[in-house]
């Protein structure tokens, strides 16, 4: 897109902060979080939801050596799904300059979503900007399926506002395309290491100061972590996940 995130920063865009914990860490972090923040009503029911993400990369992987060269500037393009009896999908094209995320979404039926994604043609001057602006992006890179990432996630936003997000994602593993069709088996490749989580901290404008004190009190450092990325070292180049404490 051609529209820096600076100029709409708080309509569209947020900051996006990660850090590498342990489960332990995790639990004692949404112990404190009570005190400010409620689970999403979407994980209500059993305290987290499943999250299946296939995302979409040139032949050359040019996304992929992007976040390994460390670019600022970088995208991705996805389909999302929560629930496989729902066949209503997300298609995404999310974008990041340095820790600056926005994205465009529609929702659409699963094979809509996928005949954007293999005849975008047919959709560049679709009366939806955000769908067209995405099917330009796919002609552009000539963008293909490389892999599905799965994990659950416990979420949870502020009270005040709703401003603030905080998630914890565990039980990362990724597959090939397929796997996004599928439920997720005891054999599907780790991402993560079992002990460990993600946590995501998205903001508008500044963080607030609670915020800050919960970071500090448990000697956080943000990271720059690709679910994306760490499946194609696990999917194509095979490597091993580790500790990463």
């Amino acid at each position: 897109m051609k529209t820096e995130p600076n100029s709409f920063l708080n309509r569209y865009g947020r900051f996006e902060l990660k850090y590498v914990i342990t489960t332990a860490q995790g639990k004692s972090i949404r112990e404190r979080l009570g005190h400010f923040m409620s689970l999403d009503t979407f994980a209500s029911q059993h305290g987290f939801y499943i999250n299946r993400s296939l995302y979409f990369d040139t032949p050359d992987l040019k996304e992929y050596m992007e976040y390994v060269d460390g670019e600022k500037r970088r995208r991705k393009v996805r389909l999302r799904r929560y629930l496989l009896e729902d066949n209503k999908v997300n298609i995404e094209l999310k974008q990041k300059l340095d820790r600056i995320i926005w994205k465009d979404k529609v929702k659409l039926d699963l094979e809509k979503a996928v005949n954007l994604i293999t005849s975008p043609w047919d959709w560049v001057e679709n009366e939806n900007t955000q769908l067209a602006e995405i099917a330009q992006q796919i002609v552009r890179y000539d963008y293909q399926p490389k892999a599905t990432v799965t994990y659950q996630r416990i979420p949870y936003h502020d009270v005040i506002d709703g401003r603030v997000r905080i998630t914890f994602d565990y039980n990362i593993r990724c597959g090939e395309a397929e796997m996004f069709l599928r439920e997720v088996t005891p054999d599907d490749l780790r991402v993560l290491p079992p002990g460990f989580e993600v946590l995501e901290l998205k903001f508008t404008r500044f963080c607030p100061n609670w915020v800050r004190n919960i970071i500090d009190d448990f000697s956080l450092s943000p990271t720059t972590y690709s679910k994306y990325a760490k499946s194609i070292d696990r999917l194509k180049f095979k490597s091993f996940i580790r500790s990463v404490k």
